[in-house]
């Protein structure tokens, strides 16, 4: 039943981080811009965070040992830092960079899902 729980909530995970929540007709010039590195951004919290609730399962449930735990730990701490780079360029107005960052967060999250469900 735990690792049911677990497929789930990292299947769930990556699609939800993808929602699209800004009406197409906004999206000109600098706004369209603007908009989509924030969405990008948005989509790489949500990812993380939902990796990181299906990870915290996976270790509580004992799911997660040797070389697998290993490469979750990779992941989950590339993910991390890329966040982190992420807000940190998106606060100081450098969205473009903040959006290839947010990329790089959605490869890891991508990465721990497939390790989580298989």
């Amino acid at each position: 039943m735990r690792k049911l729980i677990l497929i789930v909530a990292a299947s769930l995970s990556i699609p939800l981080a993808a929602c699209n929540t800004v009406p197409t007709e906004l999206n000109t010039g600098v706004l369209s811009h603007t908009l989509t590195d924030e969405k990008a951004l948005y989509a790489a919290e949500a990812a993380f965070k939902g990796v990181s609730l299906a990870l915290n399962s996976a270790v509580d449930a004992g799911l997660l040992k040797g070389t697998n735990a290993a490469k979750a730990k990779t992941y989950y701490d590339g993910a991390y830092a890329a966040l982190l780079k992420a807000r940190e360029l998106q606060r100081v107005g450098n969205t473009g960079s903040a959006a290839e960052q947010a990329a790089v967060v959605l490869g890891y999250a991508a990465e721990l899902q497939r390790l989580l469900t298989s």
